[in-house]
């Protein structure tokens, strides 16, 4: 089994979904990615690779989920990382929401400031969106929340704040990288949305314990008018086996349903 959690970790798979909406003119092919840890558990050159792959995809926008560096990071692997992504081809950009790790601050030996960390994500033409919004396109609306561990100790905006004036008629995707709040965020207006954070369980039998106590671990939920996609994210976090599901990027094909125009 540990032989298995170790190769597991290597392989970064693809996971789809297709969502159809009669709230969109034209189809979207949405790239989401999250949880790689990157410099730290998993090998670089895994995901590395991985870039060609994602581009030959001609994704219309990419979404990075959270925990893409943490505390343990390099600077220079944390500049690496960004560097490599944004150089990512796609129509609208590389839109990004902090994670619970990559600004951790109880890390006595983190290289790099919070300053550096934004520094280093905008300078490569990727947009944060922390408790904000954006469009795209003529069709949708992305929001990003703010990471609610970040917040233990203050208050987050909330789904309806940040939404305040959005218009309603697009289709609303919201990131927030750990699954919570997802009626929130639908009572907000909220269509879809992405999560990561949760590893899905990563290791037996965490996800089943998750499971049971009914919180969202891995895959796809629907809350009301809100559906919910969970990622099991592309790498793993402080050791480096993974028996739960494995390690992925997801793609989703957001589609005209049979009846709009």
């Amino acid at each position: 089994m540990l032989g298995y959690g170790y190769y597991n970790v290597g392989h970064i798979d693809r996971t789809e979904y297709i969502i159809e909406t009669d709230k969109i003119s034209a189809d979207y092919r949405i790239v989401f990615i999250s949880d790689t840890h990157y410099g730290t558990v998993q090998n670089p050159a895994v995901l590395q690779e991985l870039m060609a792959e994602i581009e030959a995809l001609e994704p219309d926008f990419i979404v990075l989920g959270g925990d893409i560096v943490e505390g343990g990071t390099s600077k220079e692997s944390m500049e690496e990382v960004f560097c490599m992504m944004g150089k990512l081809d796609s129509r609208y950009g590389i839109y990004y929401v902090y994670g619970n790790h990559d600004r951790k601050e109880d890390r006595e030996h983190r290289s790099f400031t919070d300053q550096e960390l934004e520094q280093a994500i905008t300078d490569n033409g990727i947009i944060i969106l922390k408790d904000e919004y954006a469009e795209i396109g003529g069709d949708l609306i992305l929001a990003g929340r703010d990471d609610v561990g970040y917040y233990e100790k203050r208050e987050r905006l909330s789904a309806e704040e940040i939404l305040e004036g959005a218009d309603q008629e697009r289709y609303i995707i919201v990131l927030d990288h750990q699954p919570v709040e997802n009626a929130a965020n639908g009572d907000a207006g909220a269509d879809l949305q992405l999560s990561g954070h949760t590893h899905a369980g990563q290791a037996f039998p965490a996800g089943l314990f998750m499971r049971v106590m009914g919180m969202p671990c891995y895959g796809e939920y629907q809350e009301n008018s809100c559906k919910l996609i969970v990622s099991s994210g592309a790498s793993v976090g402080v050791f480096p086996i993974r028996t739960e599901k494995h390690c992925e990027y997801v793609v989703i094909e957001l589609k005209q349903s049979h009846g709009s125009n």
